[in-house]
Formats: structure tokens, sequence, C-alpha cells
């Protein structure tokens, strides 16, 4: 039976989510059946329940030959005789046209947190570079992603967060419900050849790990799963205890930076290079001359012991914001990369993610996520304490980053060295891209086991 385009009476209302942000109570108006379609040619029929469509389709297959990004010369050298990219790669929109198939449409990306959707129907909206995307929990409990994108003229389905039971288009009114099935629309009439599964939204691959919620838009069969791309990385990640669930989401900060997405990638895989320069207070908390790096396949850990007792300033300046980074069982903060757009910060007693969203060839937005350990969560000064302290980083670092993208255009700039020991996760970083663009590394990345890299790097 084909769909009608007549309006179906219904004594029932429903509840659906618009874009921008608004929910309403409205008449079903048509609701999609189960649909039918010849079979083999024939006269036989088979009968189609709505249902998501397949992965493997090749309606998702994007070509992206036409780009070709400038090739990095040295990238077949170990660091210690290496330049860095050439500035093209931060800077070029063709780079940029390029990294959105190569780079983000080929890798799990980190977008949320489970946090987020509590209970059936919550939802959250984003864009990664070209797909924007809605995730949300159905009835049944799971976890969605869906290709924000009506079937009918394109037009985004949901917009921001929310709670609805079913999304609807603001353009001309489709309605999907939670699991991605079409569910009506008006004024079908007379169509032929419709049927409800073929109408789907288009499903992405979803995954969580510990707290957060990846997504992988390649649809090829033979993606790895998202513990597989972790690998090695996902194991000290466990380790470290970044997915402890005595953790609990209490803030979201958003900055926005006049710099390519991968500025801000560098500055955060420097080895804390650059803290000293730039982050003094942090640099009171940590011990940055015993700073060292880890690589994983598509992870990299920088981790540092406490500043020693005997080396904190009695002058006044270690104050409470200070103090929450070393609180609580003496270690050290861990801070990890996950390829290529989320950074996790894991300190003794709270932890946050940074969540890199490239918006261009020369802006990006970075959102942090704070959780803090269930015993603190009555505890408001301190918890303001930590998100002071951590937006002063990020205010620091916003105004190198900006800076840096303004040198990045001068013809005066096109490659620079690394200081071999406290930028080995930046070249491996830059490594990972290009392997993303040519197909191969360019140099092997030596990994080592967590403990066996503690060394001084003054030395």
């Amino acid at each position: 039976m084909q769909i009608s385009a007549g309006l179906v009476s219904a004594a029932g209302t429903s509840v659906r989510s618009r874009p921008g942000g608004r929910q309403q109570c409205s008449r079903v108006r048509c609701v999609a059946e189960p649909a039918v379609r010849p079979q083999n040619g024939l006269n036989g029929y088979e009968q189609l329940s709505p249902s998501t469509v397949n992965l493997d389709s090749a309606v998702l297959q994007a070509p992206f030959q036409r780009f070709s990004p400038q090739p990095w010369a040295t990238a077949n050298k170990p660091i210690e005789e290496a330049s860095t990219p050439p500035s093209s790669w931060y800077k070029s929109p063709d780079t940029w046209e390029y990294e959105k198939e190569s780079v983000f449409s080929k890798n799990w990306l980190y977008v949320g947190h489970t946090g987020s959707l509590k209970k059936p129907g919550d939802f959250f909206t984003g864009k990664m570079a070209d797909n924007t995307y809605v995730v949300c929990m159905g009835e049944d409990g799971e976890l969605r992603a869906f290709h924000n994108v009506c079937r009918h003229h394109a037009a985004p389905v949901a917009n921001g967060t929310g709670c609805t039971q079913r999304f609807e288009c603001p353009y001309h009114g489709w309605e999907y419900d939670l699991e991605g099935r079409f569910r009506g629309a008006t004024q079908l009439k007379g169509i032929k050849a419709f049927y409800a599964k073929d109408q789907a939204l288009w499903p992405i691959r979803l995954e969580t790990w510990g707290h957060f919620i990846f997504l992988l838009f390649d649809n090829s069969p033979n993606a790895p799963k998202l513990r597989e791309s972790l690998q090695k990385g996902g194991i000290a990640m466990e380790a470290a205890e970044m997915e402890a669930s005595d953790l609990v989401h209490v803030h979201q900060d958003q900055y926005h930076l006049n710099c390519n997405w991968k500025v801000y990638n560098d500055n955060y895989l420097d080895g804390c290079y650059h803290c000293s320069f730039a982050h003094p207070g942090l640099s009171m908390a940590i011990d940055v001359d015993a700073y060292h790096n880890v690589m994983y396949e598509k992870v990299s850990f920088q981790v540092s012991p406490l500043t020693p007792p005997e080396a904190r300033p009695s002058n006044g300046e270690w104050d409470d914001i200070i103090a929450s980074r070393v609180e609580g069982d003496g270690r050290g903060p861990q801070y990890a990369f996950v390829y290529p757009n989320v950074m996790v910060n894991r300190y003794a007693m709270w932890m946050d993610t940074l969540q890199v969203i490239p918006q261009g060839p020369n802006k990006c937005q970075v959102n942090i996520d704070y959780w803090i350990h269930k015993s603190k969560l009555g505890d408001e000064e301190w918890t303001r304490g930590v998100i002071a302290g951590e937006d002063q980083v990020q205010r620091e670092d916003v105004s190198l980053c900006d800076l840096v993208q303004e040198g990045l255009q001068s013809n005066a700039y096109d490659v620079g060295r690394y200081a071999p020991e406290p930028e080995s996760a930046m070249w491996h970083f830059h490594q990972l891209v290009h392997k993303d663009f040519f197909g191969h590394f360019g140099q092997h990345v030596p990994q080592y086991p967590i403990d066996d890299r503690i060394h001084n790097v003054a030395e």
C-alpha cells in the first residue's frame, strides 16, 4: 500500500522537535504505514517495515580526488631532522576541502557526552565539516545518530538540544521518529513508488567510550570500530581513569578562535613547551621540566609529575585555583589527545574534555566540558575555582593561536623546526594527518609503554 497524501484521522497528538529549539503539540497528519514494492519486477509484492537505511549505500560516498594538498617535504625524516608541514596546510581553502573527506569523514569524531542524553527523546545537534547530525536517545534507551537532513528537500529536522517524540522538518513538515523512520507528511496524494523505508533519515555510526559519544561518517563496511581505532591508546586512557563512572558532568564553555583547527591542536601537543611563558599559573602546579610524551596509534599522552611541595611558592601565588589541580591522590595530570579532534585532561578530582570543531581554513570552535568527582558535587566554590583556572589557560591559548594564524598568513613563513623532546606528540599528530592525506606515514612513530619515558628534558 502506498502512503496516501490525505489527512489521516487521529485522536491523539504528538510532540515534535522543530529547528530553533521549539517544541509543539499538533495533530498527527499522515502516518507512514508499512509500504510495499514490486518484487523482482514481477507482480508479487514484498512488505517493507519502516527502518533506517543500509550504511553501505553508495549514496553517501563523496569523491575528493580533485583536491591535492601540498606535500610535506620532510615527512620521511626523523623529528630531529624534520621541518613542520607547509603553511598551506593551515590556510589553504583547497586543503580544508580535502581534509573534510580525508580526515573528518574517515575517523571517529568526539561529538558529546552521554550525560546530555538521560531519557528517551533527549537529543542534541551539531556539525562537523560539512556533515550536520542529530544524536538522540530512542524509546528503547538506545543512542542513535542521523544526518540532520530531511529526505524531502534537505532542511534540518532538529536544532540545538531538547526532548521530543518526533523530529519535524520546518520546511514542509515531514516527520521522523527517534529511530529515524519516516512517519508522515501532508499532500502526497498521487505520489507513486513511494516507500517509507526509503525515506528514513540517513544513519551515522555511533559508539560510546566511557562518558564520550563518537561518530564515524565513513559508511564503508571495513571501517574500524571505535576500540579498534583507539587500540593501546584506549587501554592507556582506561588506566588513567578517563572513563570513570564516579565523575559527573557539571559545565560547558565555548571558545571561538580565528585559527585553523590544527593550530589549536599543535598548541595543545607541544609538550607544554609554551607553558612557562604563556601559563605561569599552570606551570606552578606541574613539574614542567619532567613533562614527557607517549605515543600510541591514534592517541598521544602528555604526562607530568606535580610540582614537589618544597618547590611550591610561599609568597601567596599558590592559590586555590592552582591547588585544585594537585588535590587528591598526589598523582600528576595526564593529558590525552585522540586524533583528530578531542583532548582529555585528567586530574585526580576532576576532568575536562576539549572538542575541536573546524569551521573553515582559519576558524574553529572549542567546546570544553567539565566533570568533577561526585564527592565534590556540593562544593560550588571549589568547582568555580576549577573552571576559572581552566578558563584562564584557555584564554591565554586562544590569544596565542590567533596570533600564530596571523603569522601563518604571512609570506615570510612556510615551515619551522621541531623541539624534538617536547614536540614529539605534535610531530605524531602531523604524521597522522599525512597518513590521511597521502595514505601512509612519512616516518614511523615510535610507541612506548606509558611509564618508560619519564625523563628530564632539561638535562
